[in-house]
């Protein structure tokens, strides 16, 4: 599915290496990624060149995970209530999607002890940053 949303866009993916070990199930953890850069890449900006970049912060106890991207950005009215199931930030696009993506990620990411947050500015893109406990 992340594939084929790839190919779809124009959209480059920039990521480091990073070489440690967490704690998690790689099948959620997998899920997380997949709905952070999809979302991503479904909001790109179609008059920008656009891109989505994943960076790391190696803390004390646990990884700290910045996705950001340069996409069409989340109006600042919905972002209180971006993480609520069924919520759809953009009506008005022809993305398709439940708007239970970002909810999965917030019930992952909480039930493993953390918090997800979010950065956006309507227009110029969105920033989403969590942790993952290092193992």
């Amino acid at each position: 599915l992340l594939f084929d949303v790839i190919q779809s866009k124009d959209v480059q993916i920039i990521k480091p290496q990073v070489d440690v070990r967490v704690f998690g199930y790689k099948s959620l953890l997998k899920q997380v990624f997949q709905n952070m850069i999809s979302n991503g890449i479904k909001y790109a900006d179609p008059n920008k060149n656009s891109f989505v970049k994943i960076s790391f912060e190696i803390l004390e106890e646990s990884v700290q995970v910045s996705i950001s991207d340069n996409g069409i950005g989340i109006p600042e009215q919905k972002l209180k209530k971006i993480f609520e199931p069924f919520t759809r930030v953009h009506d008005d696009t022809n993305v398709e999607g439940l708007g239970i993506g970002l909810d999965t990620c917030k019930s992952i990411i909480n039930d493993m002890g953390k918090e997800i947050s979010v950065e956006s500015k309507f227009g110029e893109g969105s920033r989403f940053t969590f942790e993952i406990p290092i193992k």
